[in-house]
């Protein structure tokens, strides 16, 4: 079973670098530009203690490293900051299971809201991806002994809401009296009851039964 601490970040979402210009002011103004792009319009509604907190996720999504101690403080975010977690996950590329992976992790592991769900449901309307080179394309060099774990990476930011929802639903099931948090629940699972991929639809079906939903 996956555990958080698994997360390994080997496909960052580093900002590729900027081409090489003779003129050092140009580059400059790029390279900024192309931060400034990458970071969710929301994220200018966050408060300036958030505004911190998102510098934290940004440089832990860089550097690639889960075991980042910073991780700890991102408990009990606003809904505002939980918006701009679904905003920087649909702007990171399809390859990047891991930095998608982390986001959909820090909003399942503490869920708050029927929002929510409703973004991690989108995570199971996607199109499976088939490569990690390019998730449209089935990769030539895909060796058969490596299946099984390719097919964890590819699939990795479904398998991580899965193990926290069930994780949630173990430590709090008083969740499941709120009657929009149980049905944003259950129609997450029926949506990766869906997901064209054996490891993550029976995955879903398991946790359902498992809590008689």
């Amino acid at each position: 079973m996956l555990k958080p601490s698994q997360l390994d970040f080997t496909n960052s979402n580093q900002l590729q670098e900027p081409m090489a210009v003779s003129d050092n002011t140009q580059a400059e103004v790029s390279t900024a530009e192309t931060a400034k792009n990458t970071e969710p319009v929301s994220v200018a509604t966050l408060s300036e203690p958030e505004k911190k907190l998102w510098a934290n996720i940004e440089e832990i999504l860089k550097s690639k490293n889960d075991s980042d101690p910073r991780v700890k403080d991102l408990t009990n975010l606003s809904a505002d900051f939980r918006k701009a977690l679904s905003d920087k996950y649909s702007s990171l590329k399809m390859e990047d299971r891991n930095g998608r992976g982390f986001l959909v992790f820090l909003v399942a592991k503490d869920l708050k809201l029927a929002s929510d769900l409703e973004f991690l449901q989108k995570v199971y309307q996607e199109q499976p991806c088939l490569s990690l080179e390019n998730c449209s394309t089935t990769s030539r060099d895909d060796n058969p002994h490596n299946a099984g774990v390719d097919q964890t990476t590819m699939n990795y930011p479904q398998l991580v809401v899965l193990y926290q929802l069930d994780k949630q639903l173990e430590a709090k099931p008083e969740l499941l009296n709120d009657p929009a948090m149980r049905a944003g629940i259950l129609a997450t699972l029926k949506q990766a009851e869906v997901f064209p991929v054996p490891v993550v639809h029976d995955r879903a079906e398991q946790i359902r039964k498992k809590y008689n939903l």
